[in-house]
């Protein structure tokens, strides 16, 4: 089994613009544009920035095979997928020392526990570590109250 879900038949793309690194898929995917008569733009990575493209587009891959892990012990396998590609950069990292803990967690919060000049700021409804839209429905956290939970950290 792929570790990534839908890569088996190459699909068309939506023709718009793109910033997206060229794997094998979508060099499938690019060929078969080109032989439909369509015009593709591509270039070479630059080097100066290939560590952020390349680290975005490993993201999502790692992502995407993160997400199609099933089964009771999703969990477990998670841990492993992500240690075995750590244990990979090693080079970088001969202790392991990023490798995950046991058992997985994330930080949420540091504080100290007599805070001077108020109490533990109260966290967003919105993610702190992604960008979020608040587009103003009913179903939205307000702007507003975001605003200020973001702005007491």
């Amino acid at each position: 089994m792929s570790p990534i879900a839908g890569d088996s038949a190459p699909s068309p793309l939506s023709p718009g613009l793109y910033e997206q690194v060229v794997d094998r898929l979508l060099e499938r995917r690019l060929a078969a544009l080109r032989r439909s008569c369509i015009e593709v733009t591509d270039e070479e990575l630059d080097a100066g920035h290939s560590h952020a493209v390349l680290a975005d587009h490993l993201r999502r891959v790692v992502r995407e095979a993160l997400s199609g892990v099933i089964g009771e012990d999703r969990l477990a396998r998670q841990v492993e997928l992500v240690n075995r590609i750590l244990r990979e950069l090693e080079g970088a990292d001969p202790e392991g020392d990023r490798w995950l803990s046991t058992p997985p967690r994330r930080l949420l919060s540091d504080w100290p526990l007599e805070p001077l000049g108020g109490g533990k700021p109260e966290r967003p409804d919105t993610p702190v570590a992604l960008g979020s839209l608040l587009a103003g429905t009913r179903l939205d956290p307000s702007l507003v109250s975001q605003l200020r939970k973001e702005l007491s950290r």
